[in-house]
């Protein structure tokens, strides 16, 4: 017969015991369920121009050399992205590019910047997340030039002085962990300066995520200007950038990137090659 004095240590060893195989096995179904990245699963929502997310993207690309004098050119371009609801089913997204140039004279030494031309677009879409996604609508670009001399390739040195708008429509692939499309956007002339305007931009994208963040992909941006000649006209780039999503404080997401891209077609006093970095904030209500 146990003493009742021994019942005492006996319940306490047999709790602290229980304890243990309790947390282990807690610890070990905490180990088999499946972990939420959610710096992937951002990173990728924010690939898609279609996610609906609020983001605040600036990008700066740099060009050794430009022009037959070389000399380097610069670009920063802001680029705020909004939704706006319609209903439960479908939604506009709206994109706007605002750039500031500083691009090299043809004529001489010196430089042209300032403010290029504002455009933005909005497209229709459905907010049903499905593998195959798409979108319909147009562009609009305002005559915000700074300088608008015809001096250089793609017609003057820091933008056109005229009004243009024209229809836009995007394609999104999301598989795993791949996100690939294109938005296609043509612009046309109508008024307000002596430029005229005839312009395809297509935006491709490919993107593979592997995982806490990082990301591997292609974002050329490939322009096509019916006004010149084919050789005249088209400019290809090809190339590659590497980015990471960032949880600062494990909750406010920061997207950085780093790429460079080759123009494989291109005018005569195209830039050759490009270093494009870009930064972009998520607002935390869509999270």
């Amino acid at each position: 017969m146990i003493k009742q004095k021994t019942i005492l240590p006996i319940l306490i060893v047999m709790l602290f015991a229980g304890r243990i195989f309790a947390a282990d096995g807690l610890q070990a179904v905490d180990d088999q369920a499946p972990k939420v990245d959610k710096a992937s699963e951002l990173a990728k929502q924010s690939q898609d121009p279609l996610s609906g997310l609020i983001l605040m993207p600036v990008e700066y690309s740099y060009t050794p050399r430009v022009g037959p004098l070389d000399k380097p050119a610069q670009q920063v371009i802001f680029e705020p992205t909004f939704p706006i609801k319609i209903n439960d089913e479908w939604q506009i997204l709206t994109h706007t590019l605002i750039p500031f140039v500083k691009l090299p004279e043809i004529g001489d030494d010196t430089t042209s910047s300032g403010l290029s031309n504002i455009t933005t677009s909005a497209l229709l879409t459905s907010k049903k997340s499905t593998k195959y996604t798409w979108g319909v609508g147009g562009g609009l670009m305002f005559p915000t030039a700074s300088n608008t001399a015809p001096l250089s390739w793609t017609n003057t040195p820091t933008g056109y002085d005229c009004w243009a708008a024209g229809p836009a429509v995007v394609g999104v692939y999301k598989d795993g962990p791949w996100v690939a499309g294109a938005l296609v956007n043509q612009m046309w002339s109508f008024g307000g300066g002596n430029s005229s305007m005839n312009m395809m931009q297509i935006q491709g994208f490919a993107f593979f995520n592997w995982g806490d963040g990082y990301y591997l992909g292609s974002m050329p941006r490939i322009m096509i200007d019916w006004t010149k000649s084919a050789d005249q006209g088209t400019l290809l780039p090809l190339g590659l950038q590497l980015g990471k999503l960032f949880m600062i404080g494990g909750v406010f997401p920061l997207g950085l990137s780093v790429g460079g891209y080759y123009n494989v077609i291109r005018p005569d006093f195209a830039p050759e090659s490009m270093l494009r970095v870009e930064m972009f904030f998520i607002l935390p209500e869509f999270w």
